[in-house]
Order: structure tokens, then sequence, then C-alpha cells
């Protein structure tokens, strides 16, 4: 049975004018564009509230969450007649959707690598599944596989910088929080144990990420009616907008290419992979890594005050990181990529010679200046390029937790002078002396990536 009283969890029936003024607070223009069709109680909307680190959708399809806290697939054959009715048409992949609070993360997950890929972070206002549901003749298919993707609520790839690994603590935060995950031994665990601190009975949370899933009638008016073309329109040039980096990829390629050959570069396939990706990173498309400061994207409140009120952690600020998106105009604070815990979906096969991470490093610096000089000369051919304008406004600056011989690695104590937010924490669970983990394995070969003011 599907409900209509909204407490905040599970699947909730609704309709325009019960959620209108929420969709007007993060799509204002959208909400607008709605009001125009003057819809009734023929078009449901349906509310979903998932908890924070809950699997939204798997490779497999995606789930509809319940009251009391379980799950059952949209492909279901016995999911409610009403959901297989309006929202059925979504069964294969996911139906049409916006978020309205906290957020989701479109992830990667390799587990056999022990890494989580961070692909998109869908905000409040942002929405989901565009090019499997829109028909639109700029959109004739979907270029995409439902084989690769996992959707869950909140960021899935965060990690706490301080090392979390000591059994006997990791004993006690078991115990005060009835959680069942071991002792971690990578960064990749750290979500499930946020996960379950999150969700713990005894913590109680109430934070939700919330999404709305447009009906099958809606839908399919949008789809045929020309009375509903602005919106559709609307929508498309929205997604359009989303693949504006993909669309110039292969350009940003080529310039790579030409400046390879022209500077005498030949790098190992990997960390030319790497380099690309901190570029990508510029553009503002592909998640970076940044310090969670709020409990927008996870309850980090909560999940802080766990570390150092069950696990004990005293001698260290419990950072958390958690990815974030690289604004050129609005970042005043670093961004991070780290070669210990990698994010970039392009990724050639080390080479077999070995090679330290500082070594790496000095190496990711060389080309990075190379190129940087070349996109912001003042007789770079392709000066007209967004790559141009980018390049004279991002600094790029290093770090490793042991001391670099050629100085072009700083260490990892020199990074709060750069982002002081690693030293930030609520001032209710801040621990005297507790200082910034300069040891964590994320910060042993990590890349910062920060805005800068043009010379005139």
């Amino acid at each position: 049975m599907v409900t209509e009283v909204d407490e905040r969890n599970g699947i909730v029936k609704t309709y325009w004018l019960n959620i209108r003024d929420r969709v007007l607070a993060v799509e204002p223009e959208f909400a607008r564009l709605v009001d125009e069709l003057d819809l009734d109680k023929s078009y449901p909307f349906y509310l979903v509230y998932f908890p924070y680190g809950h699997l939204k959708g798997d490779t497999e399809s995606s789930f509809i969450p319940r009251s009391d806290g379980s799950y059952y697939r949209l492909n279901d054959p016995q999911a409610p007649s009403d959901i297989v009715k309006n929202l059925g048409y979504g069964m294969n992949h996911a139906p049409l959707g916006m978020v309205l609070e906290k957020c989701f993360e479109f992830f990667i997950d390799m587990e056999d690598q022990k890494i989580t890929l961070p692909d998109k972070i869908y905000r409040p206002g942002s929405f989901s599944s565009f090019t499997r549901n829109l028909k639109n003749s700029l959109l004739p298919f979907s270029f995409t596989s439902n084989k690769i993707h996992s959707t869950a609520s909140g960021v899935r790839s965060t990690f706490i910088l301080p090392n979390v690994g000591c059994f006997t603590n990791h004993k006690n935060l078991k115990r005060d929080l009835n959680i069942n995950s071991p002792t971690p031994k990578f960064l990749y665990e750290h979500w499930k144990i946020f996960g379950e601190i999150a969700n713990s009975q005894i913590v109680n949370s109430d934070w939700r990420a919330c999404m709305v899933y447009f009906s099958k009638k809606f839908v399919d008016r949008l789809n045929d009616d020309e009375s509903w073309m602005k919106l559709n329109n609307y929508l498309t040039l929205t997604c359009l907008r989303s693949l504006n980096y993909d669309l110039v990829k292969n350009y940003h390629e080529f310039i790579y290419s030409v400046i390879q050959r022209k500077k005498n570069l030949k790098p190992n396939p990997y960390l030319m992979d790497t380099v690309e990706h901190l570029f990508a990173i510029t553009f503002g498309v592909i998640p970076a890594y940044s310090i969670a400061l709020n409990n927008e994207y996870l309850p980090l409140n909560i999940i802080q005050k766990a570390y150092i009120e069950g696990y004990g952690l005293k001698n260290y600020i419990p950072t958390v990181m958690q990815p974030a998106y690289f604004d050129i105009e609005e970042n005043n604070y670093p961004v991070y990529y780290s070669l210990q815990y990698p994010s970039t979906i392009s990724f050639s096969p080390k080479s077999r010679k070995i090679s330290s991470k500082l070594y790496e490093m000095r190496e990711i610096e060389h080309i990075v200046k190379t190129f940087l000089l070349e996109i912001t000369a003042k007789n770079f051919k392709y000066s007209d390029a967004l790559l141009h304008y980018i390049g004279k406004k991002i600094e790029f600056n290093y770090f490793h937790s042991e001391r670099d011989q050629h100085n072009t690695v700083k260490h990892t104590s020199e990074l709060p002078k750069f982002d002081p937010r690693v030293l930030e924490i609520d001032p209710v669970l801040k621990v005297e002396g507790s200082v910034f983990s300069v040891d964590s394995p994320f910060m042993r070969g990590c890349i910062s990536i920060n805005t800068k003011e043009i010379a005139e």
C-alpha cells in the first residue's frame, strides 16, 4: 500500500500543489513551467526518502523504500500495483526524478580494487535518468549501460583522514552504537561504517535524502504533447548542458597530444590519464574530493562525534573527505585528487617499472607545468578555447608525508597553510590538542587544485 501521509519515510504519493513550493526552492524555472500546465490529481508524484548510505539503485534496477526501512525493487513482481502503473516505465533503469533534499551519488563500485569512482553528485534541483526517459531527436537513445553504475543516498565516496584501523578502538565503537562492520583496512570501507553509525537506533538520525519521481502520465505528455514542448525543451537543454564537456573532450585530448609532440613528452600512459583527469576536474564536470564542513552530503556531526566519543579519536581532528565539484569562479579553497585513492574513470595499466609515489608526483608536476605554460601562452594557437582561460586561473600544489629532496612536492604539514579548513570542526566536538592528520593515507601523494588571481 502507498501512503499519502508524508512522514519523511519510504515512498509518499502526492500531487503538484503539495510539492510545488519545495520544487520552487530548488529549481524555480522548472516550477514556473509546470505551473503553466495546471496539473490535476490524475498526475501523481512520488516522494522517496532514503536515510544516509542506502542504495537508491544498483546495476540491476531501482529500489523503492518502505516506511519500515526495507526495500523492494521497482521490477519486483510483488511491487504495489499503483507503483507499477505510475513508475513501472523506469523498472529497468529508473524513473525520471529530481532531487529535493540532500544529495545522491552516482558511482562505480570497484570492490575488487577497494575503491569507488564518483561519477556524478545529484544535488537539490538536479534531474536524473534524462536520456532513458526523454524521447527527443537530440537524444535518440541512451549511450550508457545499466550494468556499470549504482546510486546511493548521500555520498558513497567518503572517508575519514586519520587512521581508524585500531581493532580495540573500533571494538569500542561497535559496542557503543551496535554496529557490525569489522575494523576497516581500506578507505573504501569507511562508507559502510558511516552508514551504520548514521542509522544506529542509538543515534536515531533524521538525515534523509529526498527525490521526487514523475509519473508515467507526466512523462508521456512530456514526450508526446506539443503543448508541453516548453517544458520538454527546458529539460532537454538542461540535459545537454550536463553533457557539454563530453562534447569537447576529444578536442582537449587533441590539444594535449599536440603539446606532447611539440615538447617531446613521452609520459607513462597511467600518469597521462591522471593529468587529463586533473584538467577535467578544473572544468567542474567530474568530482574531486573536498573537506566536509556540513551535513548536506552526509550526517557529518554524527559521524565525527562517534569517532571522538565511541572510537576514542583524541589526537587527530576527524576530518572527513567527500566528493565535490570544482568551480572556477567560486572556489576559494582547494579540491583534491590522491594517487593513493585515484578517482579517474580512465586508467591505463601502470608501467611494470616500480616507482614511488613521490617520483610519480614529480612526473605529474612536470607534465602539468608543461601543459600550463603552453595553454596560457599569448601565442597559444587555440587561445579561444575555455582551456586557455582555465589554465590562467588554476593552481596545482603537490603534497606527500615524506620529504621531497627535490622540493617539488610539499610536505603535508604545510597543507593547513593552503587550506585551513582541515583544522575546522564544530566547536562542540573540538578536542583540545587535536591536530590535522599529516600521515593520512589519502595525503601520501595528494594534489590540490585551487583558483588564483589572473595577472593583468
